[in-house]
């Protein structure tokens, strides 16, 4: 390190350029300061010292870095952004902002991420409109940054966009709008579930299941008829089928095991075990029989998502099914033994301790250690 110090200070005869890409390849700290010299002698490309800069990670370069994005080269400008990934922070907002109409557009898609990074609440309006008028790449980056921002005022426009766009747009949208959880928009995005395009009515119903989320009341009641309608009426394809799945499971919605019942027995395994995973949710009473046969299943997903499933009930609720899950933990997959013993334990089955102390010598250390936290949970002593 103090040779190629040297070699960019003067003090020994060397190519500099080659002394900077030997410190952009060791990233250290201890070169920020010869850097920053560096940067404005213009013996070097400048490209290549904000690129060692930027793998220093140092925030003593920050400002400087903050600077070259006024740069009138474009690829420059594109190296300062990556550079400035490590140390990004809320005094680069205004920067990131003005960045946002940057005529390049790698300088821009960075901006829109940091931005979406920092939750910046005054970025939210130029959000809109590179939303509503950018590229496509751009489109999509609003989309995304907004959603983490959780910028409520982009909710109409994050549906309006909804509607218009195709593919990927629409689905980070959808994304978006389910991390606003906005509830102003649960009419307009109920509204769309009577369009023909099954696209539009899934990746609504995606929306709401995060914009209705464990919510109450006049609209989560309706959103949980209208995901137990596309249950009840198929045809309307997988997606559609498993996005009203994420919905009941959202809402909790405690009508939705008579619906969910005929997925648990039915021949397509994803939706099997889709349903499964929506009744441990629920943690639906009506269930238990259901899941007690489901832990018989010839699906290893399907056995393992019903023994978790009935981890989710009383104790007194689960009784029935307690002899099945003990011989859960001699099950020969893999998951559904682990999840036998965290149930079993879940639920202070003492009638288990035997089993559990046995599975305390299984090949398997996730099993081993679900065995001895259940083990302690009902108070046995081997625990």
């Amino acid at each position: 390190m103090p040779s190629l110090l040297a070699a960019l200070d003067g003090r020994i005869a060397s190519d500099p350029a080659a002394a900077v890409g030997i410190l952009k390849e060791l990233g250290d700290p201890r070169a920020t300061e010869a850097l920053l010299a560096e940067l404005g002698r213009d013996r070097v490309g400048r490209e290549l010292v904000v690129e060692a800069l930027g793998e220093a990670g140092d925030r003593r370069a920050f400002a400087a870095l903050l600077g070259v994005l006024e740069d009138k080269n474009p690829a420059l400008r594109r190296r300062a952004m990556k550079a400035l990934s490590r140390l990004i922070d809320g005094r680069a907002t205004d920067v990131l902002v003005k960045a946002l109409g940057d005529g390049d557009e790698e300088v821009k898609l960075d901006a829109i991420s940091y931005l979406g990074r920092l939750r910046s609440r005054v970025a939210v309006k130029p959000l809109i409109a590179l939303l509503e008028r950018g590229s496509g790449p751009a489109r999509m980056a609003a989309a995304d940054a907004l959603g983490m921002i959780g910028a409520q005022g982009a909710a109409a426009a994050l549906t309006r966009t909804l509607v218009s766009a195709r593919g990927d747009l629409r689905r980070r949208a959808a994304d978006a709008l389910s991390m606003l959880r906005d509830a102003s928009q649960a009419p307009a995005l109920m509204a769309l579930m009577k369009e023909k395009d099954p696209m539009l009515r899934y990746h609504a119903l995606r929306a709401l299941a995060g914009v209705l989320r464990n919510q109450r009341g006049a609209a989560a009641t309706e959103l949980a008829a209208l995901a137990r309608g596309v249950l009840e009426q198929p045809g309307g394809g997988l997606s559609l089928t498993m996005a009203a799945l994420d919905v009941l499971a959202a809402l909790r919605d405690p009508a939705a095991a008579s619906v969910l019942l005929p997925l648990v027995s039915g021949p397509d395994l994803r939706l099997k075990r889709a349903a499964l995973d929506t009744l441990a949710a629920l943690a639906a009473p009506a269930a238990v029989p259901a899941l007690i046969k489901a832990l018989g299943d010839a699906d290893p997903a399907a056995r393992a998502s019903a023994v978790w499933a009935l981890g989710r009930l009383s104790a007194k609720v689960a009784a029935p099914a307690l002899p099945g899950l003990r011989n859960a933990l001699r099950d020969p997959s893999w998951a559904a033994p682990i999840n036998a013993a965290a149930t079993l334990g879940r639920l202070g089955d003492k009638g288990a301790a035997a089993q559990l102390r046995r599975a305390l010598g299984s090949a398997s250390a996730p099993l081993r250690a679900s065995a001895a936290l259940a083990l302690g949970r009902i108070g046995d002593s081997a625990a």
